[in-house]
């Protein structure tokens, strides 16, 4: 982590805006884990005005690189202290906007909560990570014209993933 000379008044003013943040909403549902998790703007809206209320701001940068796109953080205080991350890399699974759209996504909102360590997912002490989806449950569903489009973002990605699978 790299830093300014002394980060003495951002250290309070951490230490303060951390006593009063609680977690971010679980807003979204991640549907193929059928899990629940609070989405960027969840936990932007619950961070930023408290780090605002406490003198801090903070900058995130994105950077491609060949493991995929790495976001770093720079907080800044208003006595001019600062610290800047190393950064988290998020892979990209897929190369095209989509893709690193959403992996700039997982990398701005998981690095924003461990800096300020608020959670914003459920703790399955990894077992989402290691375990295979459910498998789809089977339903009966009449085609009807522009149905994929008025299903939610989530729900179009997993399908579509679904049909380069089979």
């Amino acid at each position: 982590m790299k830093r300014s000379e002394s980060i003495k008044e951002l250290a309070v003013a951490m230490c303060k805006a951390q006593a009063e943040m609680g977690n971010p909403a679980f807003d979204s549902k991640n549907p193929h884990f059928k899990s629940n998790y609070a989405s960027l703007a969840s936990v932007r809206n619950t961070v930023l005005p408290v780090l605002a209320k406490h003198g801090l701001s903070l900058m995130q940068d994105l950077v491609t690189v060949e493991e995929g796109v790495k976001c770093v953080n720079l907080v800044m205080h208003s006595s001019g202290e600062w610290i800047e991350t190393e950064g988290i890399t998020v892979p990209v699974d897929r190369k095209n906007a989509h893709g690193m759209g959403s992996a700039s996504t997982y990398a701005r909102r998981f690095s924003l909560m461990a800096l300020v360590t608020v959670v914003g997912d459920v703790d399955d002490d990894g077992n989402t990570a290691v375990a295979s989806p459910p498998p789809p449950k089977a339903t009966t569903v009449s085609a009807t014209q522009g149905a994929f489009d008025s299903l939610p973002s989530e729900e179009q990605e997993y399908l579509r993933e679904l049909a380069m699978t089979v």
